[in-house]
């Protein structure tokens, strides 16, 4: 029925259309009538071949009773399904083939050592006695060293210049001697004397040369250093000479000591070279 409509319409649009250019309308193909029996059959006028107007008695189109289609209802949309990732192929594990152990050897009986046959038990050789430790003796004190061991009166002994010295005559007080001796001497001061001793020097070296008394002093129970002289320019009595002798030459003379009166009695004369090397010469 539907299609029946919009075929009729269309058809009568058309000759509108051309009656309105001035034209004749193609005769309209009739529809056949419908078979329905329920809706009512739809009179189509009849276009005049002229083109005269349409008569104003036409009968007007009857109201249509078309139901309208239902509204569509679209269809959901289609939601593809994920790609189908086909799971890795299996491999079978492979067949474990069982071996069986093989049946251990026994070990052989071990042979047991021996006892080992202990040695005898060597006797301990006695303890040696130590041999008692000597005590080492005490080194010697070189004569005329020391104040305590000087070289004895009358006793030569060779002295640092390389002369040999000894002692033949000690005049404890000889103040009176040796202002006799010269009128240019003078006397000590207060509380001191004149003490002259006599010696004998002998050249023990290669080379000949002088004595010097330059090294000789004496000392006494003060421990006071006395210096050889016994004041400026004196004379003394036979004084020893300070000539050149040749090896094994021999001089013999006089020397003189200004000392404090109580030390005179205790009096020791001794060479005191540069070193550490001085002689005691005892004078009494």
């Amino acid at each position: 029925m539907p299609r029946t409509i919009i075929t009729l319409c269309t058809t009568l649009a058309i000759a509108i259309a051309i009656t309105a250019c001035g034209g004749t309308p193609a005769p309209a193909t009739p529809e056949p009538p419908p078979t329905s029996t329920s809706e009512p059959a739809i009179a189509l006028a009849t276009t005049p071949p002229t083109n005269t107007p349409l008569p104003p008695t036409s009968t007007p189109e009857p109201t249509s009773t078309h139901t309208p289609a239902p509204t569509y209802t679209p269809e959901p949309t289609y939601t593809p399904q994920p790609t189908y990732t086909p799971q890795p192929t299996y491999t079978p594990l492979p067949t474990y083939t069982f071996t069986p152990i093989p049946t251990s050897t026994s070990l052989p009986t071990s042979t047991p050592i021996p006892t080992p046959t202990p040695l005898p038990t060597s006797t301990p050789l006695p303890t040696a006695t130590p041999v008692p430790t000597e005590t080492p003796s005490p080194t010697p004190v070189r004569l005329g060293a020391t104040r305590d061991n000087p070289i004895p009166f009358g006793s030569e002994r060779i002295i640092s210049n390389g002369f040999s010295l000894l002692v033949e005559e000690v005049i404890e007080d000889a103040t009176q001697i040796i202002l006799d001796h010269s009128d240019w001497n003078r006397s000590p001061s207060d509380g001191k004397q004149y003490v002259m001793v006599r010696i004998k020097v002998r050249n023990e070296k290669d080379n000949p040369g002088s004595f010097s008394t330059s090294a000789l002093n004496a000392v006494g129970n003060s421990g006071v250093e006395y210096a050889i002289g016994c004041g400026f320019s004196t004379s003394l009595p036979e004084s020893l000479s300070t000539a050149r002798v040749f090896k094994g030459g021999e001089l013999s003379g006089n020397i003189c000591f200004t000392v404090k009166s109580p030390d005179a009695n205790s009096l020791m004369m001794y060479d005191a070279p540069w070193s550490d090397t001085w002689t005691f010469f005892a004078l009494r």
